[in-house]
């Protein structure tokens, strides 16, 4: 199935992000891969299920004239997770020895926390787009 092979493809490139970025490649390997299987699930899967599993497709997703109602969920909910991901990374590095500021735990939070905004984001500009209203998704 296509969300297999994507959610496969996107933990490995999601783990190679995450250790680029400074996750532990031995110590923590089991949160890393967990934290880049959450990620896989969130982002790669819906877009290898827009996309049909063409990795070409997926990556000129944005470059596309006229995104249907699907592609740009997708896009919304994808650029929330990375942007919660990102950004909740920020508290990794504080000296607050604090449980919930260990790797992966503000990742994890982000990365939900980045899909729900993502995806309330697009049920805004969907209801507010002219060009949306009254569109059949497929």
């Amino acid at each position: 199935s296509s969300a297999v092979g994507g959610w496969l493809f996107g933990t490995l490139t999601w783990h190679t992000v995450f250790v680029l970025f400074g996750a532990a490649l031995v110590e923590d390997a089991m949160y890393t891969l967990a934290m880049a299987a959450l990620a896989s699930s969130l982002t790669a899967v819906p877009l290898s299920k827009v996309t049909g599993y063409r990795v070409y497709d997926a990556l000129t997703l944005l470059s596309r004239d006229h995104l249907g109602p699907l592609d740009l969920l997708v896009v919304f909910q994808c650029a929330g997770v990375v942007a919660g991901v990102y950004a909740s990374a920020v508290v990794i590095p504080l000296d607050w020895d604090r449980q919930w500021q260990k790797w992966p735990c503000p990742c994890v939070i982000g990365s939900w926390l980045g899909c729900c905004l993502g995806n309330a984001a697009y049920l805004i500009f969907a209801s507010t787009s002219k060009s949306l209203i009254g569109r059949k998704t497929a």
